[in-house]
């Protein structure tokens, strides 16, 4: 007698958690092979100065474990990782995990505003373009959509604290003192991400309005804002949260830029001075803590979008 089969939400799961698993892994090995492909030798930056005598440089790279071949040095990292070991930082010898959760909150503080912002200037812009298909409205609407992808985040930035910095002083061009150094840093990088979403929400709006059910519900009578609210914008917005989610890559990523335009703190900033400075174990610490957080909020998208719409959600 064969087992039951499990269960939609199980099976869906189980693919999940596997599929993330193998991604951490390929994106472990890519990182390792990307840091270790950078020019120069941390040993002589450590030593600050690229005519270090050859003796000293190689009596660090000894101590480091950098003399070692790469497939050695690939086991050791990767057998630390599954301790939660990260090692420690080559520039001033703290562990790597404790100056990524100093700056982590920054970061993903940033990131967090920056994707409420995505989502409701996406939703936003899709909802006034796709309730209206081919009027003025919607025209306006993705040109703004549009416009926000194009436009890149070091400019708009730029743009940004120079009228509301420079200009009008209502709000502070940098630093990380409160949540008035967050709006400027966090609407840009929303901005950026909102395009998608609000693409995806007009088309999604425009399918589910020719349904036969909404066709019939507006036969009866059906008010539309009560179609919009209780019927259309429920099924239109899962495969949405699932492009806001793919988002969230290209938010993290973003705060690299945003965080050194702004002058702020966080793991962008933690990143750029760890690659000009070749601290290998803290490059490759920041880029695995940012890929776990993208499979972690991906998986939890996919999960709420298979809440909001069962039939397509779990296959």
């Amino acid at each position: 007698m064969h087992p039951p089969a499990p269960a939609p939400f199980t099976a869906f799961l189980r693919r999940r958690l596997l599929t993330g698993a193998l991604t951490l892994w390929a994106v472990v090995t890519l990182i390792f092979a990307l840091v270790h492909l950078l020019p120069g030798d941390p040993a002589e930056t450590m030593l600050a100065r690229a005519g270090a005598a050859p003796a000293a440089v190689a009596a660090l790279r000894a101590e480091l474990g950098l003399d070692r071949p790469l497939p050695a040095q690939y086991v050791t990292w990767l057998t630390n990782l599954l301790r939660g070991d990260l090692g420690i930082s080559l520039f001033n010898g703290r562990p790597v995990a404790a100056l990524i959760r100093e700056q982590a909150a920054h970061t993903f503080a940033l990131a967090g505003v920056a994707f409420a912002w995505a989502l409701l200037v996406g939703l936003g812009l899709g909802l006034a373009a796709g309730s209206r298909p081919g009027s003025l409205r919607d025209r306006l609407a993705s040109a703004l959509a549009v416009t926000g992808v194009a436009v890149p985040v070091f400019w708009s930035g730029l743009l940004l604290i120079w009228l509301f910095s420079v200009r009008l002083g209502w709000l502070p061009s940098g630093g990380a003192d409160g949540w008035r150094n967050l709006v400027l840093p966090s609407f840009v990088l929303g901005c950026a991400s909102a395009g998608p979403v609000a693409r995806l929400t007009r088309v999604s709006l425009i399918e589910i309005f020719d349904q036969p059910y909404i066709l019939a519900a507006r036969a009866r009578g059906v008010p539309a804002r009560r179609l919009l609210l209780n019927h259309v914008a429920r099924n239109a917005v899962a495969p949405v949260l699932t492009v806001a989610g793919l988002q969230l890559g290209f938010l993290l990523g973003g705060a690299v830029v945003t965080e050194t335009l702004f002058n702020r703190p966080g793991l962008g900033k933690l990143l750029v001075d760890a690659i000009l400075w070749r601290d290998l174990p803290l490059v490759q610490g920041v880029a695995l803590v940012v890929a776990l957080t993208y499979v972690l909020v991906n998986l939890a998208v996919d999960l709420a979008a298979g809440w909001l719409d069962p039939r397509a959600g779990w296959q």
